[in-house]
């Protein structure tokens, strides 16, 4: 619950340029809206439906299968993504599928492959770990349908300083597939991002931050759609014995102090920008708190104090 909360609280700050700075390109600007409506679906399910709708891949790490999604949103397909991501506390990220040539997708993001040769040589073994080790070499998630494993559950390569592009073609003609590129959404740890965040120099955060600010316009939640996911997280936090609430709220109102400290010493004009980009969120958050009752005002006002301290929380 503690990582729901800081999700949530976060998100009105850095979150959603920090966690979707490697969203790629759609196949198009102009993509039609579609309409989502979730009510606890499985995610894998979900993703197949908007799939269907899209025209997209977009898949899911086996742990998150377990997670449901109740969502009503109606926006381009990459938007309605990043919302079912932020309900699974997960991030999308570009991959390449290798699927049967009748489950080929009408629509692909567009994104380079790694500009890189690679050296990968292994006896028969599972093909799924043949191809976890060649995402590890080639840094790309490289996955593979189910009816392709099913076919030739077994599989040895053996590539040498080979561009990527050829490596996938190697495997596509290998298993009897065609090679795609799709979105995979995985888990993320909110805290653990924050502070590999924290770690870097102020003027690369700012520089991280303003590039991937940009990218989320048109693809970033609505204010009002955040404001209403904070709502459901803290009505679930309030569920949780007071000393727990009262550690996990300590430890935010510091992670929210620090950011705060980082953010006055980005340049004037990366401040103006973030405050246009994020401000609205901000504002968003503190309707939800002003709406909350006074005993729940109490306990949460150190957050509120720590986000004052930022110019786009006054």
């Amino acid at each position: 619950m503690s990582t729901v909360l800081f999700l949530c609280v976060a998100s009105a700050l850095a979150q959603p340029a920090w966690r979707y700075r490697n969203l790629p390109e759609p196949d198009s600007l102009d993509e039609a809206e579609i309409t989502v409506s979730f009510q606890e679906t499985a995610l894998p399910d979900a993703l197949k439906q908007l799939s269907d709708q899209s025209g997209y891949l977009f898949r899911a790490a086996p742990e998150l299968g377990e997670k449901t999604v109740t969502l009503q949103s109606t926006g381009k397909p990459f938007r309605v993504l990043v919302m079912v991501a932020a309900h699974v506390q997960a991030a999308p990220r570009p991959a390449v599928f290798l699927v049967p040539e009748d489950r080929v997708p009408t629509k692909q993001p567009k994104f380079d492959l790694p500009d890189r040769k690679i050296t990968v040589g292994l006896p028969e073994m599972e093909t799924a770990t043949v191809l976890a080790v060649v995402s590890t070499s080639a840094q790309l998630k490289v996955l593979a349908d189910e009816a392709v494993i099913e076919k030739m559950p077994k599989l040895a390569v053996d590539f040498k300083e080979a561009a990527v592009e050829d490596v996938l073609n190697g495997l596509a003609e290998k298993l009897g597939a065609k090679w795609v590129r799709g979105l995979y959404l995985e888990p993320v740890d909110p805290e653990a991002e924050f502070e590999r965040f924290m770690q870097m120099a102020p003027e690369e955060q700012e520089q991280v931050l303003r590039e991937a600010a940009r990218r989320m316009q048109g693809v970033a939640p609505s204010p009002e759609e955040v404001a209403q996911g904070m709502q459901r997280a803290i009505d679930e936090f309030f569920k949780m014995p007071r000393e727990d609430r009262q550690r996990i709220i300590q430890r935010i109102a510091g992670g929210l102090n620090r950011f705060a400290d980082r953010f006055a010493q980005f340049s004037p004009e990366g401040q103006q920008e973030l405050m246009a980009a994020i401000g609205p969120y901000v504002r968003a958050g503190i309707g939800v708190y002003l709406r909350l009752p006074a005993s729940q005002q109490a306990e949460l006002a150190p957050l509120v104090q720590a986000v004052s301290k930022l110019p786009l929380g006054r």
